[in-house]
């Protein structure tokens, strides 16, 4: 599974490279840095890093903090740690600002002495005070090196929970840590809440169970926009928790709320949970909670008024743009369900079947509302591929003005337009047509 992701972060890089193309020579020195870690070739390694941060330093820093950090935890340590050594010997000041977090943390993992924990704190302040930044994702290591910190038991908490503080106050500092980010933006700001939510958990733990903190965590925890870029804090998720299948922890300050009796409040945070993730259990969950009081508004037009509330606008003149019978600005009462893929695209092609079946379902249904529609992009052969293929769905030949419109940044996309003229963004690899139903309440 962590390959998978691994693929996926790399396919998402490889489509963002717009300016030039990525060297070949990148891709060789990346896939090789994990045997000659494993094989201990510590002089050959450098090399390759170094020439790889060179010639493309994204696949340098994806290698150090999603592959390198992984094997820090494992049999490889002497090696790691040789490599580590040797490499910030070197005096690169680009490669040693993408390394010093994980080194620090590499370091911490073998102390076990009280004076060799108080340099590593020192060291980590000094870091913590450039700033937050998810090139040498030293705000990851800060929590890292806090939990060993505090398993050593030889560090007073109060030295932590200013470990902590100085964390979150930097990671706060990121422009779109309460707003919606597009593009690019949207990968960092996933990546920075995420490591945020975490913080703010791990100081509610260090302070006895301080509320404030766990509402902040709550808050901070991703969202669906997050969540659609989830590839970007997967291996962080990996590392600090272990659980990579639960992010976040707005269901546990629901908990703590409804304990408490604080219904309305408990309200919007189910409403968050259950808009991130309508699952059944979680729509289930937040109407329980809507009819715990006496409501003028019926459980639907309240779902369907959070809904539009918190989504986008279809952008303006995408209609002009597409030039087809369904009109995707208009508020007409219908849904229209949008699959973006293109032929040279694996995963696009292997799910069509399933859009196939979904689009026959919904024409054979007399009271459907969900228009099903496709976004083709840079297909060869459109017409004689879906001629081939038996497909019958409706498919758009879109250009750039509409993908850069609608901010795709990876393939497939599926998106669900409201009968409002809104729009959102469903996360890779969910089951979209449970979604689908529990958005519309269909």
């Amino acid at each position: 599974m962590k390959k998978l992701f691994l693929f996926f972060v790399i396919n998402l890089l490889i489509l963002s490279a717009t300016i030039a193309q990525i060297p070949q020579k990148a891709f060789t020195l990346s896939n090789s840095l994990a045997d000659l870690w494993h094989e201990g070739k510590i002089d050959q390694v450098v090399r390759s890093s170094i020439e790889l941060d060179s010639l493309y330093a994204p696949f340098f820093v994806s290698r150090i903090h999603n592959t390198f950090s992984q094997m820090m935890k494992r049999e490889e340590y002497d090696n790691c740690m040789k490599y580590l050594d040797t490499l910030v010997d070197e005096k690169n000041e680009k490669v040693n600002k993408v390394v010093e977090g994980v080194h620090l943390w590499g370091k911490t993992l073998k102390y076990t002495e009280k004076s060799d924990y108080e340099k590593v704190v020192d060291e980590l302040l000094k870091l913590l005070e450039k700033g937050a930044t998810p090139v040498s994702k030293i705000n990851r290591y800060c929590l890292l090196i806090i939990q060993k910190l505090e398993k050593s038991n030889t560090v007073d908490k109060t030295v932590l929970q200013r470990l902590l503080i100085k964390n979150i106050e930097q990671l706060e500092k990121y422009e779109f840590i309460e707003k919606i980010a597009e593009g690019k933006e949207s990968r960092k700001r996933a990546w920075y809440r995420y490591v945020l939510c975490e913080s703010y958990h791990m100081a509610y733990r260090l302070n006895q169970n301080n509320e404030k903190y766990l509402e902040r965590a709550s808050f901070y925890s991703p969202d669906l926009t997050d969540i659609t870029n989830k590839s970007y804090f997967f291996y962080d998720l990996a590392l600090i928790t272990g659980d990579v299948d639960n992010v976040g922890y707005k269901f546990q300050y629901y908990q703590h709320l409804m304990k408490n009796q604080r219904i309305e409040e408990g309200l919007e945070v189910m409403a968050a949970i259950a808009f991130k993730e309508p699952l059944d259990r979680n729509i289930k969950l937040l109407k329980e909670c809507y009819v715990k009081k006496n409501r003028d508004v019926p459980f639907k037009q309240f779902w369907m008024k959070y809904i539009n509330g918190h989504c986008k606008v279809v952008p303006a003149n995408v209609d002009k743009l597409l030039n087809t019978d369904i009109k995707l600005e208009k508020k007409d009462g219908e849904w229209k369900f949008i699959d973006v893929w293109g032929t040279w695209c694996s995963p696009c092609v292997g799910g069509l079947p399933e859009i196939q079946k979904y689009y026959e379902s919904n024409e054979k249904k007399q009271q459907s509302k969900v228009h099903v529609l496709t976004f083709s992009y840079g297909s060869r052969k459109l017409a004689e591929f879906m001629k081939m293929k038996k497909y019958t769905f409706p498919v758009v030949e879109v250009n750039n003005e509409v993908i850069k419109a609608f901010h795709i940044t990876s393939y497939p996309t599926k998106i669900l337009i409201t009968p409002e003229g809104k729009y959102l963004t469903l996360p890779y690899r969910v089951d979209w047509k449970k979604y689908i139903k529990n958005y519309s309440l269909m």
